[in-house]
């Protein structure tokens, strides 16, 4: 039996990962020994409500191999929490989705860095025209970007990717395949070709209003930042960047003019701390200096290059070596790769960093070093 089928069975009853997730994994070690002990331990099990409960009761193994089977056949994939496929950087976060499904190519987001991009569906001209600027740049760089395909500030965002030649990811709040602004299907289409169309709702879910700010986590999960460009005092793009401060991304905003309604969000944000940037210049340069990340054009490393550890490391140092990449992750999710105790693995680093081969970001996250060829 295909393992997807017991992490699409389980998201009946949680839709995300955070603690209910870990209690059951910490016990049981898989999903499929949780489904395999039967209703007894569900019912036993304290991260498990009685609403809950009941979902999974209701909803069969079979039921679940049936899904994947649609999504398939509707031309969508998917992935699960715990496949390898899965950006690490949204498994970082507490309430990940446990099932991203999603028509395109999901880009590597272990080496190349993700900005969202927001703002609010009743955008000015100005706005839309900032937004694709900031889009074609970043794309034009490397820097995939992220947004939630509404009309306005989202869809000027994923255009101007397209425009910059760059990758661009669309999260849904509604099933893929849902014909959601229907007069946007070229879009949606265009950005699977450049990108993917995500949701973690299954094919047929409907639009709901309460879907749309649990999708915001997503949007920022994916992004090492996220830029507001427009957005009224109480706009929904406001959550997307709390979202962000949450998961310990970074917040940037476009400042506005004081009279207009759709600078009053975008301004106070400023004032709370958010990064001001007038150009994608200003996000890249901040990428570069923090991540030591290089805009375009670099040439990819090659496998050769990208795995082979310097001479004379010890054993941890190369086995440390071998998960990092070139984004930066951070030491928790090094210990998960590697398996290695604490006070090892910071050793390691060290070792890496005396060598050249390792550099430490912000937040304690680490990165390979770009080396010459």
């Amino acid at each position: 039996m295909n393992n997807q089928a017991y992490w699409v069975w389980m998201q009946q009853a949680i839709n995300s990962g955070g603690g209910k997730l870990r209690s059951i994994l910490e016990r049981y070690g898989s999903l499929k020994a949780f489904y395999e002990a039967g209703e007894k331990d569900w019912r036993i099990e304290s991260s498990i409500g009685r609403s809950e409960l009941q979902k999974l009761r209701n909803f069969s193994i079979e039921q679940a191999e049936n899904r994947i089977e649609k999504v398939y056949a509707v031309g969508q994939k998917l992935i699960c929490y715990e496949d390898e496929e899965y950006p690490q950087c949204l498994r970082e976060i507490y309430d990940a989705p446990l099932i991203l499904y999603y028509r395109g190519t999901f880009p590597d987001l272990s080496h190349i860095p993700a900005i969202a991009i927001v703002g609010t569906r009743k955008s000015t001209e100005n706005g839309r025209r900032i937004t694709r600027s900031f889009a074609r740049d970043l794309a034009k760089a490397g820097v995939v970007i992220v947004s939630g395909g509404a009309m306005g500030i989202d869809q000027s965002a994923h255009r101007g990717a397209i425009e910059g030649e760059g990758k661009t990811i669309s999260v849904l709040g509604c099933g893929i395949d849902y014909p959601y602004l229907m007069g946007s299907a070229p879009l949606r289409r265009e950005i699977s070709e450049h990108g993917a169309l995500i949701s973690e709702y299954p094919p047929g879910t409907p639009s709901l209003a309460a879907h749309f700010p649990v999708r915001n986590r997503i949007i920022s999960g994916l992004s090492m930042g996220i830029l507001v460009v427009e957005a009224a005092a109480h706009s929904g793009s406001l959550i997307t960047a709390r979202d962000a401060l949450e998961q310990n991304r970074d917040v940037y905003a476009v400042p506005g003019g004081l009279e207009s309604t759709f600078s009053e969000g975008t301004n106070q944000l400023i004032k709370d701390g958010a990064h001001l940037v007038t150009s994608a210049k200003d996000i890249l340069d901040d990428l570069e200096s923090r991540c030591n990340w290089v805009r375009e054009p670099s040439a990819p490393l090659s496998d050769k290059t990208a795995l082979a550890a310097p001479e004379g490391l010890s054993p941890d140092g190369e086995s440390v070596y071998k998960v990092l990449t070139r984004m930066p992750q951070h030491i928790s999710v090094l210990q998960e790769k590697t398996d290695l105790p604490v006070a090892k693995l910071m050793a390691a680093l060290t070792e890496l960093e005396i060598r050249d081969a390792a550099t430490e970001c912000e937040n304690n996250r680490y990165k390979r070093a770009e080396q010459e060829l």
